[in-house]
């Protein structure tokens, strides 16, 4: 389960004698002060024009992340992007109402429950939830608003895209993906975000099942269990784009099965 679309990704770092490549950067935890934008290596922000090289200060939360209001602000940038390409009336009123109930949800005992996890951004994903709820209120099916919902974090993804891309082109990408999965795997189990029926690990491939797993919790105290599929859907959409040397195969993800069954093999040739 990578998740790496949206939380961490596999960062690669050049030199000229040979490609080193990282595993462990943290992209929510470190958004540009001026346009809440992620920063990129060396503390540049990755909007163009953009001089800023100090990361907000994070204050609250147990990943050190940025404080509730902070958060507020952020998200609801990323939610006012998304009424907007959904063609909604009426948006600063929406958005507001957005804002409302998130600082609700900030401030509940659920929040205090869920945000115990390092290798969780709690305040992200209560901040989909807020939408999700809000878009479905007005009478959207689960599709339609997971579509929604994507439109307000294009920006973010496409940047993604363009990282992913080049890993694709590298003749390790199979390794970078297989090194990340057992990383992840470590820090999830010892958080105990995630609990695993079982992971294995050869040479070529990366197999595991999950029957638990802390964001279709924080989905299903909310009601909306399914809707946690615009979190699982991220692997998918990662995998997709490393065709030339892995080849991805989810047999069923918890947002509307048993388990999450995965498969992540290396691709002959």
């Amino acid at each position: 389960m990578m998740f790496f679309c949206e939380f961490s990704i596999p960062f690669l770092i050049y030199s000229e004698n040979e490609i080193q490549y990282s595993i462990e950067l943290d992209v929510t935890n470190q958004l540009c002060p001026s346009c809440s934008e992620i920063l990129v290596t060396g503390g540049k922000c990755a909007r163009p024009g953009s001089n800023s090289t100090e990361p907000t200060k994070m204050t609250s939360g147990n990943m050190g992340q940025m404080d509730t209001e902070k958060a507020i602000k952020a998200y609801g940038k990323n939610y006012r992007t998304a009424l907007k390409e959904g063609g909604f009336a009426d948006r600063d009123k929406k958005l507001k109402a957005f804002e409302s109930r998130l600082r609700e949800m900030y401030a509940s005992g659920n929040f205090k429950r869920h945000n115990i996890y390092p290798t969780i951004d709690a305040l992200k994903v209560y901040a989909v939830i807020a939408m999700c709820l809000e878009i479905r209120s007005v009478g959207y099916s689960d599709k339609d608003t997971i579509r929604i919902v994507n439109k307000g974090f294009e920006k973010r993804r496409n940047f993604f895209k363009r990282i992913i891309a080049v890993i694709n082109l590298m003749p390790n990408s199979f390794d970078i993906a297989r090194k990340w999965n057992i990383s992840d795997h470590e820090k999830r189990v010892k958080d105990g975000s995630i609990t695993y029926d079982y992971f294995n690990v050869s040479k070529d491939k990366v197999e595991y099942s999950i029957s638990k797993c802390m964001y279709i919790e924080m989905f299903e105290t909310y009601g909306i269990r399914g809707l946690c599929k615009i979190f699982c859907m991220t692997d998918e959409f990662a995998y997709a784009r490393l065709s030339k040397h892995v080849r991805f195969i989810r047999h069923s993800d918890l947002s509307d099965g048993p388990a999450c069954h995965d498969e992540v093999i290396r691709k002959a040739g």
